[in-house]
């Protein structure tokens, strides 16, 4: 696509990606109309305080929306609440909405999103078994806290660890439980995620890992959380933080290619040239990994809007940025940047007693991955590093008196 699309461009879903998508094309001055379809009864809002500051009480609702609702209208965006689309079709270029509505599109861009995995196993329909995915969840969350209560998180990767952070943090006496060997196997590196998982047993979190869940116990609502290897744990609540499914079915019954995913090309772009798919659902040939790959994050929902919005405006724009991620837990914030793949040779740079270190991650000499806990300028300049391949020896990165920034003149 090489020409501005100046027909009807249809945004189904109204999420990071869908929201930034929308505004920025009219800030490069797209004058075609946009129509930005959510089914949530809310304005565009940010998800990740979800987990974080709002379920623990330390911000208000109204700060989660990214603006009122009043603005899309006022930038001629015509954001349509609570309607889901149930039909893509890609003949005659419309979607149809659960309202019986029928929308005509010059480009359609899929920003569907995901939504919370749950367990199928006995007791999963037991009062008091909870997800955490939108603000609704987030507020009965809330609601149901007291202190002294006794909940069970399931799951220990990013979102397990962070509600349990919140939780302990309203009071609630917090166990999680991971089935696998450590809390945060996927994407962080051994020492961090060992770092993290002590600050919360410190915190009084009691982590049980290496073991799986059989069954949620109870009448009407949990009392129990039934272990594979035969032992209940107590529990007045429990929440299920164990992924997420992509809603990619409209895609699929569309005909359009889905792997875990909608996948699309570097551009963001499906096999149907009028349909793109971006954020959370979108399976990418990601420019700067030279793969395919699907990534959960605020930065590439936001980088990925912003390049098909320069691509419906006639600018075709690859994916090429480096991934970035981010968790905060506790008073660790723990920023990431690239992909922590198998093999890395991971290499410590600063003191974990002190609570700022950060792990530089070399594939084959070269410094592909790096994780901060509480040092931001070892993230900075993380970035710039993974960003220019830069060669390094684990000696050099090691050594507190280096001067890492000397790296960075050398690749000058």
């Amino acid at each position: 696509m090489s020409e501005p699309v100046t027909g009807p461009i249809v945004i189904v879903g109204a999420g990071q990606a869908g929201m930034q998508l929308a505004t920025t094309l009219r800030q490069l001055k797209c004058t075609a109309p946009i129509t930005l379809i959510g089914d949530e009864p809310f304005p565009p809002y940010e998800r990740p305080p979800l987990s974080k500051a709002y379920l623990a009480g330390e911000l208000a609702e109204e700060r989660l929306f990214f603006r009122k609702a009043q603005a899309y209208a006022d930038q001629g965006i015509d954001l349509r609440l609570a309607t889901r689309v149930s039909v893509l079709d890609r003949a005659t270029r419309t979607v149809t909405t659960d309202r019986g509505e029928t929308l005509a599109y010059a480009a359609c861009v899929l920003a569907t999103g995901s939504r919370a995995r749950h367990l199928r196993i006995e007791g999963a329909d037991l009062d008091g078994v909870l997800t955490l995915r939108g603000i609704a969840d987030a507020k009965t969350l809330r609601n149901r806290v007291r202190p002294g209560l006794r909940a069970v998180v399931i799951g220990g990767g990013y979102i397990g660890m962070e509600i349990a952070a919140s939780l302990t943090k309203l009071g609630a006496r917090v166990t999680v439980v991971e089935a696998l060997p450590r809390v945060l196997s996927r994407g962080v590196a051994p020492a961090i995620a060992t770092y993290v998982a002590q600050r919360h047993q410190d915190e009084g979190v009691v982590l049980q890992t290496g073991v799986g869940v059989a069954a949620f116990e109870g009448g009407a609502a949990v009392e129990g959380v039934r272990l594979a290897d035969g032992r209940t744990l107590p529990a007045d609540l429990v929440v299920v933080g164990v992924g997420a499914v992509m809603n990619d079915e409209l895609a699929a019954a569309a005909g359009l290619a889905t792997d875990g995913g909608v996948v699309t090309d570097a551009m963001a772009r499906t096999a149907d040239a009028a349909v793109f798919a971006i954020g959370d659902v979108s399976v990418q040939d990601h420019g700067f990994l030279g793969r395919r790959v699907r990534l959960e994050s605020v930065q590439n929902a936001v980088d990925q809007a912003k390049a098909v919005a320069r691509t419906l405006m006639g600018q075709p724009t690859a994916m090429v940025e480096v991934p970035w991620f981010w968790t905060q837990q506790f008073d660790m914030m723990i920023q990431m940047v690239g992909v922590a793949e198998e093999g890395l040779e991971w290499v410590s740079r600063g003191d974990p007693t002190t609570g700022s270190f950060a792990l530089y991650g070399l594939t084959d000499g070269v410094i592909s991955a790096v994780q901060a806990v509480n040092s931001g300028s070892d993230y900075a300049l993380g970035r710039r590093l993974v960003r220019d391949r830069t060669s390094a020896k684990a000696s050099v990165l090691a050594d507190p008196a280096t001067d890492l920034k000397a790296l960075l003149a050398k690749r000058a």
